[in-house]
């Protein structure tokens, strides 16, 4: 175990690094030479693999993620609030700022986290049923992300024209199922949470945030062009992985 922890601590490394890259520049300079269909799929790769080892971290004993989970959240931020340059007229200038806090404030507390870290090894196998639910669990929460950050732009021209929405259908079928399928997800953390009296404050914002999420989709997607989605998206995402369960640890 103490080998996978070290590859996992290279890998988060390697792909935070990534993430910081192209937050802070890094997707400009790239697009110069990568079309921009591959640069997104290559940009949302990394995310997603980067999302994936912060949860298999946190079951391996190596960190709790959350330091991880505000890089990926400063990453996604401009996306999440996108609404094909219009946010620039409709949102503060500070809101634009937010994600190199996110960022920094996350690169802070996932340094200290690895430090602090650092000799821990995993007293349980990784490989085990619960483990690989939780995984799982997270791809498709990941998915779901993937759709929803696109929600502002989606229904964009809709909220400008007055026409009203066929959710069912088309794109907004899979933005419909992924708001529904994030939201089954966060209500079973919190009857699980429930059933195990741990963190249940904190799996009832996860799934007050992706119900909050869900009445603006389905009902009032306007509010959607004030930066509801970013800030909704971002604290499920936090406090999604703040109440994974943690592996027992032992000092190596």
């Amino acid at each position: 175990m103490g080998n996978v922890n070290r590859i996992l601590r290279i890998a988060q490394i390697v792909l935070m690094v990534f993430t910081i890259f192209m937050v802070f520049g890094g997707i400009y300079l790239l697009l110069k030479f990568i079309p921009v269909t591959l640069m997104g799929i290559l940009y949302w790769g990394v995310i997603a693999l980067f999302y994936l080892s912060l949860v298999i971290g946190r079951l391996t004993g190596m960190g709790n993620g959350i330091g991880g989970i505000l890089v990926i959240c400063g990453a996604l931020w401009n996306a999440m609030a996108s609404l094909n340059g219009y946010e620039f007229m409709m949102m503060p200038e500070w809101f634009f700022k937010v994600p190199w806090v996110l960022v920094l404030g996350g690169l802070i507390i996932l340094s200290m986290d690895m430090y602090l870290k650092r000799e821990v090894v995993n007293s349980n196998k990784l490989l085990t049923k619960r483990n690989f639910g939780v995984l799982l669990m997270n791809v498709l929460v990941m998915i779901g992300i993937y759709f929803l950050i696109h929600a502002p732009r989606v229904t964009l021209a809709n909220v400008d024209q007055g026409i009203s929405i066929s959710y069912f259908t088309g794109i907004y079928l899979y933005l419909s199922l992924a708001a529904i399928w994030l939201t089954v997800l966060a209500l079973g953390l919190v009857v699980v949470n429930i059933k195990r009296a741990f963190k249940i404050g904190t799996s009832v914002v996860s799934f007050l945030s992706i119900l909050i999420l869900d009445s603006i989709y389905f009902m009032i997607p306007a509010c959607f062009w004030f930066g509801l989605n970013p800030i909704l998206l971002s604290l499920y995402m936090v406090t999604s992985i703040a109440v994974l369960p943690v592996a027992k640890r032992v000092s190596a």
